[in-house]
């Protein structure tokens, strides 16, 4: 992908690598969460995750059209295993904890993430 990265920046545009890249990770993670702007491209990265041979993987879209969780809108999430991809969706209301809302003092701070 190196060899190409002047090309992908030339083109200024999302282009066949936007796909590639992500799953031509020489290290070959046994997890992995990939995004993707458009629905129609998720699918087939979870196809191509399980022909990878990937234990557990996570596609993502985000609204609008991004590709990665959205801090704003709901995203479409593919659980993406060996045996079958199921779908779910979230929104940033499902990420937010009622403590997490909750102001604490300094001193109070360290002893919650023990």
């Amino acid at each position: 992908m190196k060899t190409v990265s002047r090309a992908r920046v030339l083109a200024d545009r999302r282009t066949i690598f936007n796909l590639a890249a992500p799953l031509s990770n020489p290290a070959m993670p046994a997890f992995q969460v990939v995004g993707t702007p458009m629905q129609t491209n998720a699918q087939l990265l979870a196809e191509i995750l399980q022909r990878l041979g990937r234990t557990r993987s996570f596609v993502v879209t985000g609204e609008p059209g991004i590709d990665e969780v959205s801090i704003s809108c709901a995203t479409q999430i593919l659980d993406v295993s060996q045996q079958d991809v199921s779908s779910m969706r979230i929104s940033p209301q499902d990420l937010v904890s009622s403590q997490s809302n909750t102001r604490r003092s300094p001193e109070e701070t360290p002893k919650r993430t023990k």
